[in-house]
């Protein structure tokens, strides 16, 4: 996983979102967070949706998907998990948080592809069920 990317509060327009997060940071997507809990994510899709007009005064917390339809992973489990929830869904990222719902990282399609080249090239065997290796944080 990528460590957490710059996240947003809920009450920044649109307009604040794409100039401080999404075009400096090169984001596709932006984790809402409210006092360090991960309430929402936002996508470039979510964003494409809205006229540009109204990107000024339209609020994040309008348009990102809330923390309750999203599919989140924790540090310690199986990246079976992840595969399952990133080849079953509409979506290229995964958040992972923390027990008590503090976002700690982001985990991407191309990680995991990224990881099992570097695995294939190094023709190491898969790992077995719950090893070290298959944790979400490897």
């Amino acid at each position: 996983m990528e460590p957490a990317p710059p996240a947003g509060p809920p009450a920044l327009s649109l307009a604040q979102l794409l100039s401080q997060y999404l075009l400096p940071y090169n984001l596709r997507a932006v984790p809402i967070t409210q006092d360090g809990h991960l309430v929402g994510l936002v996508t470039l899709g979510d964003i494409k949706d809205i006229p540009q007009e109204q990107w000024p005064s339209t609020r994040v917390d309008q348009v990102m998907t809330p923390v309750s339809q999203l599919r989140v992973v924790r540090p310690d489990e199986d990246l079976g998990r992840a595969l399952q929830f990133l080849g079953s869904g509409d979506f290229d990222q995964l958040p992972v948080i923390d027990p008590t719902g503090h976002l700690v990282g982001m985990l991407t399609r191309a990680h995991i592809l990224e990881w099992l080249r570097i695995r294939d090239t190094l023709q190491l065997p898969p790992p077995a069920g719950r090893s070290p290796e298959s944790k979400v944080l490897s």
